[in-house]
């Protein structure tokens, strides 16, 4: 038994596909390839050849030339392929005479959907158009200017052109190509009542997803890192303490006793006014009477002579008294009110 198992390869086949098939024969027997292939695959059209491996899935078409030629092959990614020499005649046999490219692109996405709807994922599939020589003829390949990415048109020469683009077919890491996943795929395909998971176990498709392993650098902590940062401690709000209420200032209580001793300062400065008034009123009084009465031996007026001019006195002026600058407030203490204050009282 070789490494690639292949299903329907017996049918009735074009020599192209005939061909590809009796290689894939040859590099199996000599363990150069693995997997699984299915030859006739229908997507619902018609796959030449769906194949499997541990490394991914390729749709590959079978073509060769309509009649015997030799030379140069131009393939277009658009149009009809032709001979360098001939361009007017169809080079290969296709369907419709549609362009190879076009008919390997329709396929592929054909198995893409039937892939997706099996397993939720969107894995990469390449595309292939294998150009087989007639017998004894010699072919070269122009290809396209352009390719999508993902496929590619291989002259088919022997089995060592196809190992060498099975060898490099391009694949996509994050894919997983293992024995349930293809096994799922199969079945979905309807084929895979002839395969079971062992059978994809022996063919080198792996048990399981690989893990992806990542790789962290240790990290080296510093004078910042080695020790957590402190933080202040704080008190829950309900902790703070309390003042009592009979511990508190109280403002209302303070206010009064400020205004009664203004209130005291002010009524007596007005009663030591009063007072300087009343006693400088009365001693002007006083001398206005003295003045106005005549010495007794003195003559009358009426003699002719005149009397001596009585001789002024002086002015008295009530001393300027400056009231004392109000004193600053208190310390806020609380004490009884002075008592009531009236001028020329003794208690004052």
């Amino acid at each position: 038994m070789g490494d690639l198992l292949i299903i329907n390869g017996d049918r009735k086949l074009d020599r192209p596909e005939r061909q590809i098939i009796s290689w894939l024969h040859r590099l199996s027997d000599s363990h150069m390839v693995s997997g699984v292939a299915i030859s006739g695959c229908r997507v619902p059209g018609e796959v030449d050849l769906l194949m499997f491996t541990p490394e991914g899935c390729v749709v590959i078409e079978a073509k060769g030339p309509s009649w015997e030629a030799n030379g140069r092959l131009i393939c277009l990614t658009n149009g009809q392929w032709y001979f360098e020499d001939a361009p007017d005649e169809p080079a290969l046999k296709t369907s419709g005479n549609m362009n190879p490219l076009m008919q390997v692109t329709r396929n592929l996405y054909q198995v893409k959907d039937i892939i997706t709807a099996a397993v939720g994922e969107d894995m990469r599939l390449n595309g292939l158009v294998i150009v087989v020589p007639g017998p004894g003829a010699t072919i070269t390949l122009e290809k396209p200017s352009f390719l999508a990415d993902g496929f590619d048109v291989l002259l088919g020469t022997g089995p060592e052109s196809l190992h060498t683009y099975l060898r490099n077919m391009p694949r996509r890491a994050s894919d997983s190509w293992d024995a349930d996943t293809v096994l799922t795929i199969l079945r979905r395909l309807e084929v895979g009542n002839v395969v079971t998971r062992d059978d994809l176990l022996a063919r080198g498709f792996p048990a399981q997803p690989p893990l992806t392993q990542t790789t962290y650098a240790p990290v080296q902590p510093n004078a910042v890192d080695a020790a957590p940062a402190r933080t202040p401690a704080t008190r829950p709000v309900e902790n703070l303490p309390v003042l009592a209420p009979s511990r508190l200032p109280a403002v209302r209580d303070v206010e009064p006793a400020a205004e009664a001793s203004q209130l005291h300062t002010a009524i007596r400065f007005a009663a030591t006014a009063i007072g300087a008034a009343l006693i400088t009123g009365l001693g002007w009084a006083v001398l206005q009477q003295s003045a106005n009465q005549a010495p007794a031996g003195g003559p009358h007026p009426t003699s002719g002579q005149l009397a001596p001019a009585p001789q002024q006195q002086p002015t008295w002026e009530p001393p300027v008294t400056v009231a004392p600058a109000p004193s600053a407030p208190p310390p806020v203490t609380k004490r009884p009110a002075p008592p009531a204050c009236y001028p020329f009282d003794p208690a004052c």
